[in-house]
């Protein structure tokens, strides 16, 4: 599964009115840079499960105060 890209992306779709304008890549995004990593990084320590672990513990952390 390594080197698998999690980069799809649904064309011609629009939203109804009222719905956020953010999407799940979005938030993604927000989150990583909250972790203060890279989409390459992160999918390199995907791989490494411990690690990946830790990285999400401490966001976990910082969520909560």
């Amino acid at each position: 599964m390594a080197g698998t890209r999690i980069k799809w992306e649904l064309r011609g779709y629009t939203r109804k009115p009222g719905w956020s304008k953010k999407n799940w890549m979005d938030i993604i995004r927000r989150d990583l840079k909250d972790m203060d990593t890279n989409w390459d990084e992160a999918e390199e320590l995907a791989t490494e499960r411990a690690e990946w672990r830790q990285r999400v513990a401490e966001c976990l952390r910082m969520d909560t105060g």
